[in-house]
């Protein structure tokens, strides 16, 4: 099996798993969801072995699986998975790009803009990979201008700014944390593994972003 794949092996309660080989954690989440809605099963991403060896799994799935070199699914194999799964097919998902807003930047507006675009270019990748990127400054600054802001962190731009973000998520399929260190992209990420939906770290770990 060549280096840069690897086997992971998803629990699913009642049913003996899922097995696929893939270049990252992320590819192979998608695929294995993506058998899971197919057949019905609750599938909890975060319960996932990685590089399994496919010898300590039961003899009737050994007996039953595929080649677990090739990046795909292995197990189980069914005429329903090959057609309405495909290997490495990327589910479009809408991203919202969290990084530093205000952080360090000492409210100055340059400052700030920078760092918006420095968000902004995520998007384009993201776009181009067949998701929906999403940056909440894209919704929220216009709104705060309309509710006639005069600066950040007055009483118009609170009332907007935070509000949307936490909606924003609430929405989103995934989070790609951006940047260094923000308090209010951090909190975006805990609320969005609260509802158990994925964080990235890495443009590269997002499916069809590697």
């Amino acid at each position: 099996m060549p280096a840069e794949l690897t086997r992971f092996w998803f629990s699913v309660p009642g049913h003996p798993g899922i097995g696929v080989t893939a270049a990252s954690l992320a590819e192979a989440t998608e695929l294995a969801m993506a058998v899971a809605l197919i057949r019905g099963w609750a599938l909890d991403p975060r319960a996932v072995e990685q590089n399994v060896d496919v010898r300590d799994l039961d003899r009737e799935t050994t007996a039953a699986m595929g080649d677990p070199g090739p990046p795909g699914i292995w197990f189980p194999l069914s005429r329903s998975t090959a057609e309405e799964a495909p290997p490495m097919q990327v589910r479009s998902l809408m991203i919202l790009i969290a990084g530093p807003y205000r952080s360090g930047t000492g409210d100055d507006p340059a400052r700030m803009a920078a760092n918006v675009r420095a968000m902004e270019e995520f998007a384009l990748p993201l776009f181009r990979a067949g998701h929906l990127p999403v940056v909440g400054e894209w919704l929220a600054l216009p709104m705060v201008e309309r509710a006639g802001s005069t600066r950040v962190g007055d009483a118009a731009f609170e009332e907007i700014f935070h509000p949307i973000a936490e909606r924003l998520v609430a929405r989103c399929d995934a989070i790609l944390r951006v940047g260094g260190p923000s308090a209010g992209a951090d909190e975006m990420v805990r609320l969005c593994r609260e509802r158990g939906a994925t964080v990235y770290h890495r443009l590269e770990d997002v499916p069809g972003c590697s």
